[in-house]
């Protein structure tokens, strides 16, 4: 990452546009501006549309509010992004290396050559293991994603994820005025040892005055309109440790659309209209005016399924093997300023719950108090964060071909050409023999310099064939994504399945129906392999289950429960053929209504 002082965080959401402009001080972060401005975007607009009301939007704020800073960081959605926690031995940078690489393989459920991968790993105090935090996203949606970020007018020096800027913003936040000192006086000083060649001096280890440091966990949600983002954090003696992050497919858009529904609005501008004037969630009284209660009451369902998809979540994070209780919930984003969202969630979670409108006391951060509540640019402040320095994680996901020019030294290329030109001038002065030999060279440098921006130009080219090429492989895959749609359920199905269930047949129907039959010893084992189910497979993508049938105990032998789960995907509609499933036992013939026999279990 350049060493930047001054950086833009920009969050390009699809109702809204939301920027902020940070600056990196002695002791502080000072937010020097933030605004944002509606994009005009309306649900069914082509993707080329879409793309261009984004950069049209980006181009105007920029102009309008004078924005400084020409560097700016961006952020994928966390829905387009696989995540994964887990700790391995400790071992050499090497070795390390080489096994996070075969884990990768293992869990990631797509072709490690169509992927951009990142990882950050930390030590865990007072055990040699490491916690890594593996990221991956498809090479296709970073191409569609910059398709934009290139035409918005500035320079993008990173691309984030959402969640991982949520969580670089709220841990900011989380921390006291001497810490954040602490951590500029750390990341000052390794850019000036970085500007002499040295390498960066190591942070001084705080002091363990407990033996046991007190852990606050906290859930951050940032409510968008397309979807919801939830990043989980443990702060332990100040310090804030990644704990889970997930994007939920539900926003501010589905409360509209609830709206237009009921009220059989035709035009998606004026329900939305009507939700930010006359609606509120659960009986709150709205902003303006009189409540209209059919549009209230429609809101509130959908409000009623967000809650339940952050509580899910939130006991999802308590099962993990470090999993606590939440202490509290901080929203932000636009639509949890909705009269009533704040007191509906709190009272669903059974959590504290707070909106963030402005930085807590004693903070490091100086708000932009022109540009009212902080709340919408939680991601954009988590981005810019990642900018300066200072962010506690620095996924990257901007193409490797960019990173090299971004990372390109400049300053040393600027002072060899100086050092080029003195010497030119020199030798003018010391006669027309001297002249004629450094004016020769100076026309070899031109030359060189042509030569270069020729290869530049070739480079271009041959950088949109291969994005053509990467298009019509695209296009081919979608032709086999039958397999591959069954491979991964098989492969969600296995990180959902708990350790001591025996999976003895699984099978999908060509209309979507999805069958597993299974043993367990225990009757929670049941129960926790349907939950886990219902986390990974979320509720838009089902139109059925997971449901349990065929529940039995088992008498004699091994004992235990032999039970079915039943599940109907929404999104597989192939009336060609039916798409045989692997099996883990051989072919054979069962009798209907039936378990099948004990078979080779895994």
């Amino acid at each position: 990452m350049p060493q930047l002082k001054q950086c833009l965080g920009i969050d390009l959401g699809v109702n809204s546009v939301k920027i902020v402009e940070l600056a990196l001080q002695k002791r502080s972060v000072r937010v020097l501006r933030a605004a944002s401005a509606p994009t005009g975007v309306q649900p069914g607009m082509p993707a080329e549309e879409v793309r261009s009301a984004l950069v049209s939007t980006v181009k105007a704020l920029l102009k309008q509010e004078k924005f400084a800073a020409r560097k700016a960081v961006f952020s994928l959605s966390g829905q387009k992004v696989f995540v994964r926690r887990f700790r391995l031995p400790m071992a050499s940078p090497e070795r390390l290396h080489r096994i996070i690489q075969y884990e990768a393989r293992q869990q990631i459920p797509f072709p490690l050559d169509k992927t951009s991968l990142q990882y950050q790993h930390r030590e865990v105090p007072g055990e040699r293991e490491v916690e890594v935090l593996l990221t991956a996203v498809r090479h296709d949606e970073v191409r569609d994603f910059m398709q934009v970020v290139r035409r918005c007018g500035v320079k993008a020096v990173a691309v984030g994820v959402t969640t991982f800027s949520l969580f670089n913003a709220q841990s900011f936040l989380a921390l006291e005025e001497e810490q954040v000192a602490a951590k500029i006086k750390s990341v000052l000083a390794a850019r000036q040892a970085a500007a002499k060649g040295k390498e960066a001096p190591v942070p001084e280890a705080a002091d363990e005055e407990e033996e046991f440091a007190y852990q606050d966990v906290r859930a951050f949600v940032n409510m968008g309109a397309a979807t919801c983002d939830l990043a989980i954090a443990r702060i332990e003696g100040g310090e804030p440790h990644f704990g889970f992050a997930r994007t939920i497919p539900l926003g501010g858009d589905e409360l509209t659309r609830s709206i237009q529904k009921a009220l059989k609005v035709e035009r998606f501008h004026d329900a939305e209209r009507i939700k930010v004037t006359s609606t509120s969630v659960a009986g709150a009284e709205p902003e303006e005016g009189e409540a209209n209660e059919e549009a209230s009451a429609a809101m509130s369902k959908v409000a009623e399924r967000l809650a339940g998809e952050i509580r899910r979540s939130i006991e999802f994070y308590m099962t993990q093997p470090d999993g606590v209780a939440v202490d509290s919930v901080v929203l932000s984003g636009g639509a949890s300023m909705l009269p009533g969202m704040e007191e509906h969630l709190e009272e669903r979670l059974t959590t504290p719950t707070v909106i963030l409108h402005e930085p807590p006391e004693g903070t490091g951060l100086e708000w932009y108090e022109q540009a009212g509540s902080m709340a919408p640019f939680a991601v954009s402040i988590g981005s810019a964060l990642q900018g300066i320095g200072l962010g506690a994680l620095q996924v990257d996901f901007l193409p490797e071909e960019q990173k090299i020019i971004r990372d390109f030294p400049y300053k040393m290329a600027a002072a060899l050409l100086a050092m080029v030109v003195g010497t030119v001038a020199v030798a003018a002065n010391s006669g027309r023999e001297y002249a004629s030999t450094y004016q020769q060279e100076a026309q070899q440098v031109e030359m060189l310099v042509q030569r270069t921006a020729s290869d530049v130009r070739q480079f271009n080219e041959l950088q949109s064939m291969h994005a053509d090429v990467a298009t019509n492989f695209e296009h081919l895959e979608k032709l086999w994504g039958d397999r591959n749609y069954w491979i991964e359920v098989l492969a969600r199905v296995w990180r959902a399945k708990p350790a001591e269930v025996l999976i003895e047949d699984m099978r999908g129907g060509h209309e979507g129906e999805f069958r597993i039959v299974a043993w367990s010893p225990q009757r929670i084992s049941v129960s926790n392999f349907e939950s886990a189910l219902r986390t990974e497979f979320d509720e838009e993508r089902l139109r059925e289950g997971p449901r349990l049938a065929n529940f039995q105990p088992v008498t004699g032998g091994e004992g235990g429960f032999q039970f079915e789960i039943t599940m109907d995907f929404r999104d597989k509609h192939n009336h060609l053929s039916i798409t045989p499933t692997p099996r883990p036992d051989q072919p054979g013939v069962r009798q209907p209504g039936r378990f099948p026999g004990r078979a080779p279990r895994f």
